[in-house]
């Protein structure tokens, strides 16, 4: 069986194996096999991915997913400017 604390740490491996993911965004907690994860992930992909990771982990019975989505603002699409419209001088 695994403890608690080795739970945790295997979840934070996973979370800084994850692409996308980082470690100290999420924050896991461990109780009786019940994890609970908050914090912020850039994607919705990446937070599918992190769950179903983590679900499928020995020792865990539960998850609670407290996470959010927000993508990190340098990811700024180098087309925004481009879809501005353009008139020509008159």
């Amino acid at each position: 069986m695994t403890s608690e604390n080795d739970l945790c740490v295997e979840i934070r491996a996973e979370i800084a194996r994850q692409r996308g993911s980082r470690a100290d965004a999420i924050d896991v907690q461990v109780l009786e096999g019940i994890v609970t994860l908050t914090g912020t992930l850039p994607s919705d992909l990446d937070r599918w991915n992190l769950r179903d990771a983590v679900i499928g982990m020995a020792g865990v019975k539960r998850l609670i997913d407290e996470t959010m989505t927000a993508p990190e603002p340098s990811l700024r699409s180098p087309d925004a400017d481009i879809a501005k419209p353009w008139f020509p001088p008159v």
